[in-house]
């Protein structure tokens, strides 16, 4: 059975009515005749039971039921196809109009008796975010939130306030981190310090292990691996301790990239000879970890492409925190060096046959020479001279390879013509202020002495930014007194105004945001709107221009709400809500904590392709929201954002170079989300792919239907590593049992569609992309009957219910905004939201804007 229905038909046009009981009418005879025999005395598939439900709409929990019902009845999903009864349309459509119309009636009676809104703390983004632009410190290498617990997230929303608990660790947390801030940004010098200058020259560090080979000693030494291997990083082993000051430092150095067109193939060596050899800047602390590797400091600073063979002086300003060095990376370097000597030595032996001779016979190297290269080999082992030896046979079982001795690694390195990056010289000068004391300073002190008579104008001065509003008497009057006891207690005038500056940063009214206008109203004050939309659009807190709009009380004003709005959109300080947002919904979180086997797919890690795919997703999604596109984009699209590295993993051939632009899609299997390697890396495990964690994929962020946990007695599927049986063969014994196939009906066909792509979004045709495996098979059919071949006919389908998607995203959009999960209540405004975006033709600019003109937002 499929109708015509839409979304429509539960969207509440009328909220009028003064009953909060209304009744179904005519229920029972449908339930019985259509439902009870699944969700009934018996049985109950979802864990839904409607034998007993009432028709009084009286209270939440009968009324959610019944909007689940008419969800499904709109749907066409339920009952399900198999169903030994199926109601007639104009039985179905009697039943949704009598639902519609009495839960409008109960919702508009609810309306007034929603609960007290959720008072939730800031998370640590917005934390990070708010302290570093209150005190000036953007720039700040080190991590405020580095000691707290990572924030809890509600269907992976990390900004609804009723996870967000405060524990003793985490206010023992905020109060370290409130010192550090603190002493970070206060300056008690009456000069800034004595501007310094390093030099360094090769070798700027001492590899332990396989020597380069082509170093020079006071010329230059090389980079010659990416930073995703072992000692992919040149540091200065004579600067462990770091710059002494925190603060802006010029960095000028030289580099030269060699060898770009190198002679071996490219898919061993995994560097595009298409595209400029790169050189990084990576700061790093050494109580981090060892510096010739990554550690958990680092922090990208600079990247710069290399011209061939032309060595090139660069210089730029960089800001580095006390104890942090540079340190230079390969970012677009070979793959793993042990491969590449295998596959270089078997390949082309006559350019390594100085390394030949520290081959053994039980290496792969050794094994795959030709044999006169082993006799060769052999020859230079043979100890034909020497006392003892004379006529003795060269017995090559007993002997022992020392290839990976130093010397055997300078022979095959000098020999080894790939690309390589060389750094002749560096230096290091500063560090250099734009004023002192620092602006960090001004923000906590003003212009005050730090004295205890100007202890309530300092606090004053700090409690205003902090608290996102004036502080009140009390509040100031309480700081001063916690200042002064310390003072009496024989703290100094610093440590004791710093004590009430530590308060201030430790005060709810800085770690909350605040809910309503006082007791009796349901509606946001404008400072608490004001933090509500930077927070939603910013994850920081309300600039100037925002505040002082709350402050002349006009942020209530629709029109002024809606410029503030769009100004905070463009600003580029909105990128914080595109990660933040795209991280929640989309889940790309996950891109990076399974990363796939470097053997299986080294691209993902010497083409950059990780930080490439989760850019592609973010700029595309900015490019929606300030161009104000329809939402459909989302699903399918005429365009993405490529670089040359990304457009070659999609078989792309026109677009080179690192940096992401905008291009047009002629594949039509690549637009929209879900031809995006970034959603679809997210959607798997690294090893191989899963059509159910797909399914529940798409289910829960394009469709919002997502489905019920598993049964707990059910084995999940092992995978078959041989890769004789499919997935969809495996899955089948799944959709047998009778408590699991309603969900894989669902679920199963939407992850199939999706099977050609592999793990990191890479198009196959046959599983394990080898000729001896299974074929993909990406057809399936929606439960209402609609089918589709491939994820290009998945894709139509889905612009269909465009509807219900606008539905998804507008829910999960309101959730992230208000900080709160969603109650039946919530319906009419959501319904509302879809209605006027639709006939404001989908613009996701629109969306947003709807939104923050919602009584949700606003109350």
């Amino acid at each position: 059975m499929k109708l015509s229905l839409t979304f429509g038909g539960f969207c509440f046009l009328a909220l009028s009515g003064n009953s909060a009981h209304a009744e179904i009418p005519d229920h029972r005879a449908f339930l019985d005749r259509y439902c009870i025999s699944c969700h009934g005395e018996e049985k109950q598939k979802g864990d839904r039971r409607f034998d007993s439900l009432g028709a009084e709409l009286g209270d939440l929990d009968t009324l959610t039921a019944w909007q689940e019902i008419l969800d499904q009845l709109n749907l066409g999903e339920m009952p399900p196809e198999k169903a030994e009864h199926h109601p007639g349309d104009d039985e179905v459509q009697k039943m949704v109009a009598g639902i519609t119309a009495n839960l409008a009636k109960a919702l508009a009676a609810m309306e007034g008796e929603l609960g007290e809104p959720v008072v939730r703390r800031l998370n640590r983004r917005q934390y990070d975010n708010t302290v570093r632009t209150m005190l000036k410190l953007q720039p700040m290498l080190a991590d405020p939130t580095e000691s707290f617990p990572p924030d809890i997230s509600v269907g992976h929303i990390d900004t609804v306030g009723a996870a967000l608990v405060t524990s003793d660790f985490l206010l023992e947390s905020y109060l370290n981190s409130a010192r550090m801030l603190i002493q970070r940004a206060t300056c008690l010098e009456a000069e800034p310090p004595k501007v310094q200058t390093w030099t360094f020259t090769a070798p700027f560090s001492k590899l332990p292990q396989r020597p380069d080979g082509l170093d020079e000693p006071g010329k230059y030494q090389h980079i010659r691996k990416n930073p995703h291997y072992e000692d992919g990083y040149l540091w200065f082993d004579k600067f462990v301790e770091g710059v002494p000051h925190d603060g802006y430092y010029t960095l000028k150095f030289k580099a030269q990239g060699i060898n770009r067109k190198y002679p071996y193939d490219e898919d061993r060596v995994g560097v595009n000879k298409m595209e400029r050899l790169r050189v990084g800047v990576v700061a790093g602390h050494p109580d981090y970890g060892d510096l010739k590797s990554g550690n958990g400091s680092d922090r990208p600073l600079l990247e710069f492409d290399l011209p061939d063979d032309e060595p090139k002086i660069y210089e730029e300003r960089i800001w580095l925190d006390k104890g942090y060095q540079p340190r230079f990376t390969f970012p677009n370097g070979p793959n793993r060096t042990k491969p590449l000597r295998s596959y270089t030595v078997a390949e082309y032996p006559e350019r390594f046959t100085e390394f030949i001779k520290f081959l053994g016979p039980k290496d792969p190297e050794f094994r795959s020479l030709p044999p006169e290269f082993i006799e060769a080999a052999n020859k230079a082992r043979h100890p034909v001279a020497g006392k003892g030896n004379e006529g003795k046979k060269f017995d090559s079982s007993k002997f022992y390879t020392n290839k990976n001795s130093n010397q055997g690694w300078s022979a095959w390195t000098r020999a080894f013509k790939g690309p390589r990056v060389r750094l002749f010289e560096v230096s290091l000068e500063g560090p250099f202020y734009d004023e002192w004391p620092r602006a960090s300073h001004h923000e906590l002190y003003g212009d005050n002495a730090i004295e205890l008579k100007n202890a309530e104008k300092i606090l004053s001065h700090f409690a205003y930014r902090a608290f996102r509003r004036s502080a009140s008497k009390e509040e100031i009057e309480v700081l001063v007194k916690l200042v002064e006891a310390q003072a009496a207690a024989g703290s100094s005038d610093l440590e004791a105004i710093q004590a009430g500056l530590q308060a201030i940063l430790c005060s709810p009214s800085f770690l909350y945001l605040e809910k309503g206008d006082g007791e009796g109203s349901k509606d946001a004050d404008d400072h608490a709107l004001a933090a509500r939309l930077s927070y939603f659009l910013w994850s920081d807190q309300p600039d100037y221009v925002l505040r002082k709009t709350a402050t002349e009380k006009k942020l209530r004003n629709t029109e002024v709400l809606r410029e503030h709005a769009v100004r905070l959109i463009k600003d580029g300080r909105s990128q914080d809500f595109v990660e933040s947002f795209t991280d929640s919904w989309l889940q790309l979180d996950k891109v990076g904590t399974q990363p796939p086997s470097h053997t299986t797919y080294p691209e993902y890690f010497t083409h950059s392709l990780e930080s490439s795919m989760i850019e592609e997703t973010r700029q595309f999604f900015r490019h929606l929201m300030v161009e104000n596109l329809p939402i459909t984009n989302f699903i399918d699209s005429e365009f993405t954002f490529l670089n040359g590295n990304l457009a070659r993993h999609y078989d792309i051939d026109h677009v080179v170079g690192h940096h992401l632009r905008e291009e047009k899609v002629y594949d039509r299997r690549r637009g929209g989300l879900l031809g995006q390697a970034a959603v679809l890396t997210a959607s798997a495990n690294g090893i191989d792919t899963s059509p159910v964690i797909r399914g529940i994929w798409v289910l829960e962020n394009l469709l919002g239907t997502p489905p019920n946990p598993p049964p707990p007695d059910i084995e999940p599927i092992e995978p078959d590593i041989r890769g004789v049986t499919t997935i969809r063969e495996q899955l089948q014994k799944h959709r047998e049992v009778a408590t699991c196939a309603e969900c894989h009906a669902k679920l199963d066909p939407l992850g199939f569609a999706l099977e050609n792509f592999d793990p990191i979004g890479g198009w196959r045709i046959r599983y394990m992309n080898t000729d001896k495996k299974p074929v993909v098979d990406a057809t399936g059919q929606f439960p209402d009957g609609d089918g589709f071949a491939d994820v290009v006919e998945l894709k139509q389908q889905l612009l269909e219910r465009k509807s219900q998607f606008a539905r998804c995203l507008t829910e999960k959009l309101l959730i992230y905004a208000t900080g709160r999960t969603l109650s039946p209540t919530d319906r009419p405004h959501v319904d509302r939201i879809v209605r006027d975006l639709e006939q404001k033709g989908w613009g996701f600019r629109d969306l947003l804007l709807l939104i923050i003109e919602s009584k949700p937002f606003l109350q």
